[in-house]
């Protein structure tokens, strides 16, 4: 009868190596299918005066963003935090039920951060928190007037 022995370590990366790449590729796809993007680029328009300069914004397709929009007009007083956001207290807290967290925040994404109940508007890109709610995303011009540094007084309108 042959004797067997056991692959050396290189034979088993070799055999199992493409299968492992296969099944990392998948993970991937499925991440970046999950609703990250819920950015609508239909949905409902905002404009974000900033210095006196209107600006335009998208609202997202989610819970949270719908009752944000329900107060909305608004003004808010904005601080720099953390060297990529600005953030402010809303008038009333957003209700998050039926809203999914865990947002991986880029540069123009107008959020909420449910732990502490305040906006977060981002000009730098952060790792994603389960507490972080999509509420919309900045065009080109709001992000960079939001990117300035210094606090900030930003009205936010539903346009009709």
């Amino acid at each position: 009868m042959p004797r067997i022995y056991p692959l050396p370590p290189f034979d088993r990366h070799r055999r199992f190596g493409p299968a492992l790449l296969g099944i990392g590729a998948l993970a991937a796809l499925i991440a970046c299918s999950c609703p990250r993007d819920a950015h609508a680029a239909e949905g409902a328009r905002l404009r974000l005066v900033i210095d006196g300069a209107a600006h335009g914004a998208t609202l997202a397709d989610t819970a949270a963003a719908q009752d944000f929009a329900a107060m909305l007009p608004v003004s808010v007083e904005m601080e720099d935090y953390a060297g990529k956001e600005k953030i402010a207290q809303p008038p009333r807290a957003i209700r998050t039920e039926g809203s999914a967290g865990g947002h991986r925040p880029a540069a123009g994404d107008m959020t909420l951060f449910a732990p502490w109940g305040n906006l977060a508007f981002f000009y730098g890109a952060a790792p994603a928190h389960s507490g972080l709610h999509l509420l919309g995303r900045m065009d080109g011009g709001a992000l960079a007037a939001i990117s300035r540094p210094g606090v900030m007084t930003v009205r936010i309108e539903a346009v009709e």
